[in-house]
């Protein structure tokens, strides 16, 4: 258990302060730990019977006084740490303040916080008094419960006026407005999320086309679980990149209104989580922890504290190789156990639908809607086919494609990739998915020999700029990157590091880069939206394509906001295109080599050029290393015999998890900064969370080079929420404690 968990400590102007009565009533064994107290015990004395000797100046010292100045140069933690959340007053409308006064509401809120929080800890303290101490003719009480941010006290007609978004406050209505960009939800949304299963809150299953707006109605769905319901939600991702992209886009709601999320994915999460007092907590998790999350609530009798779980990917049951397995087995347990969890789930390619809603008992909503429309075409050779499914003869509008193409162009790209993509790049963005890894880097090489040399000139400083922060991740930079990033061209698979694929898609996002050479992978990972997909071969490695991964590959094409149609272009050939399969085998010993390079603190660069292994793979080792140690972990928890091991496979995975200093660390755990970030950040004096929490975004875009605005967004959004979280841990141990003295 970490210090912060076992002994609470709140520090008020350079007096630091235990809380709880382990701390109090250590034996003269240990009064190392109490240097510099005026009550240590001498060696000579019982430590008990001179605690119960005190009389009640001891607390004298711990009295919190919440007129603190915050510009004092020993002002209290407390009082820093309140000022990263809201209270209920900034959930009024925004839009009617000036700047100024929203700063003076702002800075309001924060002086009510910390008073509340300066009241509520002296009552606890005088409570903790009345039972350690024996003190007539005083009265304490035993501390109130807060009240949540939504409760109005003796104002029915404002709580009223404030749900009428879908049983919702209204100011959430703004919040999506601000965070999303979304005025006005679609028709289909409206509809949905006034079905009858919802308010019955019956199981449902939504099946629409990729880009429809499927993720807003979940989230509403879960927000109104967690705010109305004051219950804990599960929202179960595919991958480890989807986790992560939802922890950031909703990050702000959960400052906003009050509620923490848990991440789930690779070596992150606490087993069993953590029981809330007075938060709720939305787990955002990946299937194999989702699972774990829920065998751990039904071993401890506390499947109740989850509302409900949204399934996105649903199709994924169907999988083979055991994931879809182990999606059935989570989802049986909890349709078996008896527990009023409200299960949603979505999906785009859902063969089975029946089913699948037979198996959830659960409602069916279907819609064939999408924002914009896709033109799918098939190419082969010079001629292309516009495809209609809904004609009997599929293949209509037949045309013979011509670009002027030189000889040597023609020898060079026989599929005419690059007439292709300059229909639509600069100005508008494509996506090329490739059968294999190797194949995608090759055809980003070709694009640089075909397309035309303007492009290098297309916002030239912003590509050396992201050619700068790659460099900066590793200290390194793929040759075939430094040479395609000057076209606005760049490849994605998992050979790349975490750090350089999201470097990438932001540059994509924003229109640095043009067009990405991709895996499979891609279309059900992040949200890379493009005009034109244009899909290399039929084929994924060595198999056929099926319907379900077209379906979502075209569906990149074409996202709301980024024109009226898309088009997806798949590339056809009289020859079945040369297989690239990897027969290479790693031995236990050779794995355990790398282990040791990494734990020794070598970069992930570093080791993947001495073993010729791919960044991406090195990577991969690294978090299933720190994810199987974590499993570990708990395994021998459960065993005494194992109890040595429980510390030393807690330290090994932490350490693979990071791998760097141990001052680094708690940086670590913010979105967007891995080792050569964090490296920045300490440099520049920001060397703790509280420091990031509560920094300018102006300062630090300055401070640290290659932040985007948003990315500094993000970055100090996670560390408040971070911050918060530990601040409700101690209030939680807090609380504990009192539990325990109560007679």
């Amino acid at each position: 258990m970490s210090d912060l968990m076992n002994i609470s400590t709140w520090n008020f102007d350079d007096v630091v302060v235990p809380l709880t009565p382990e701390y109090m009533m250590k034996t003269h064994t240990d009064s190392a730990s109490l240097e510099g107290s005026k009550f240590i015990s001498s060696q000579d004395s019982d430590p008990l019977q001179e605690l119960l000797s005190l009389d009640d100046t001891i607390f004298d010292h711990i009295e919190v006084d919440a007129n603190v100045d915050s510009n004092a140069h020993g002002k209290s933690q407390l009082f820093n740490e309140s000022k990263f959340f809201l209270d209920e007053t900034l959930h009024d409308d925004p839009s009617n303040c000036s700047d100024n006064a929203a700063d003076c509401l702002l800075e309001d809120s924060f002086i009510k916080y910390n008073n509340n929080v300066a009241d509520e800890l002296n009552v606890s303290v005088n409570f903790l008094k009345a039972k350690l101490f024996d003190m007539p003719g005083e009265k304490f009480v035993q501390p109130p419960k807060k009240k949540t941010c939504f409760e109005k006290s003796n104002n029915a007609t404002n709580l009223k006026k404030s749900n009428d978004f879908y049983g919702l406050p209204e100011i959430l209505k703004n919040s999506i407005k601000k965070y999303k960009g979304i005025d006005k939800l679609y028709d289909w949304q409206d509809e949905c999320l006034k079905m009858k299963a919802i308010e019955e809150r019956k199981n449902l299953i939504y099946a629409l086309p990729t880009s429809g707006g499927k993720t807003l109605v979940a989230e509403i769905l879960m927000f109104k679980e967690i705010i109305c319901n004051k219950k804990n939600v599960m929202f179960v991702l595919p991958f480890v990149a989807l986790v992560q992209e939802k922890i950031q886009a909703i990050t702000p709601f959960a400052l906003e209104f009050n509620f923490l999320i848990e991440e789930y994915a690779a070596a992150k999460g606490t087993y069993p989580p953590k029981k809330r007092r007075k938060k709720n907590s939305l787990y955002i998790c990946t299937i194999e922890k989702a699972q774990t999350i829920i065998n751990c609530l039904i071993e401890l009798n506390r499947l109740e504290e989850i509302g409900m779980i949204v399934v996105d990917e649903l199709h994924l049951l169907g999988e083979s190789g055991g994931r879809g397995a182990t999606l059935e087995c989570l989802l049986t347990k909890v349709l078996h156990s008896n527990s009023n969890i409200h299960i949603i789930g979505m999906s785009a390619t859902i063969g089975n639908l029946e089913e699948i809603t037979s198996f959830l008992k659960a409602e069916l909503y279907i819609k064939n809607f999408r924002p914009v429309d896709i033109k799918e075409y098939v190419k082969c050779e010079t001629d292309i086919w516009l495809v209609d499914s809904r004609l009997e003869e599929i293949y209509t509008d037949k045309k013979t494609i011509n670009y002027p193409y030189s000889e040597r162009a023609r020898q060079l790209d026989p599929d005419f990739l690059g007439g292709l993509v300059m229909d639509v790049v600069p100005k508008d963005s494509c996506l090329i998915f490739c059968a294999s890894r190797k194949n995608c880097e090759n055809v980003a090489v070709l694009l640089t020999q075909v397309l035309f040399s303007s492009l290098e000139k297309h916002r030239s400083e912003e590509k050396l700029k992201l050619l700068s922060a790659l460099q900066t991740e590793n200290n390194e930079i793929c040759p075939i990157l430094s040479r395609t990033i000057k076209y606005g061209v760049a490849y994605h698979h998992s050979g790349l590091t975490g750090e350089e694929r999201k470097l990438i898609e932001e540059a994509f996002k924003s229109g640095v880069l043009c067009v990405i050479c991709c895996t499979s992978t891609l279309a059900a990972g992040v949200n890379l939206p493009a005009r034109r997909v244009i899909l290399r071969s039929p084929y994924i490695g060595s198999q056929f394509l099926n319907l379900s991964r077209y379906k979502q590959m075209i569906g990149r094409a074409g996202r709301a906001g980024l024109g009226e149609i898309g088009e997806s272009i798949l590339i056809c050939s009289q020859k079945d295109m040369m297989l690239n399969v990897d027969n290479r085998i790693v031995a236990r010993f050779y794995v355990t080599l790398m282990l040791y390079e990494l734990w020794n603190r070598k970069s992930i660069y570093h080791v993947a050029q001495k073993y010729q292994v791919n960044r991406g793979t090195i990577q991969n080792l690294l978090n299933l290393a720190a994810s199987f140690a974590t499993s570990t972990v708990r395994f021998c928890q459960e065993l005494d015999e194992f109890w040595a091991y429980s510390d030393l496979l807690t330290t090994f995975g932490q350490k693979l998890t990071y791998c760097c200093a141990s001052e680094l660390e708690p940086l670590m755990d913010l979105p967007y900064v891995k080792i050569g970030r964090a490296k920045q950040l300490y440099k520049a004096g920001y060397k703790t969370l509280q420091s990031i929490a509560k920094a300018k975004p102006k300062d630090l875009m300055n401070d640290i080079d290659n932040l985007s605005k948003k990315v500094v967004s993000q970055i100090i959004s996670a560390a408040k929420l971070i911050l918060m979280e530990k601040v409700e841990n101690l209030r939680d141990e807090v609380e504990e404690v009192l539990d325990g003295l109560e007679m």
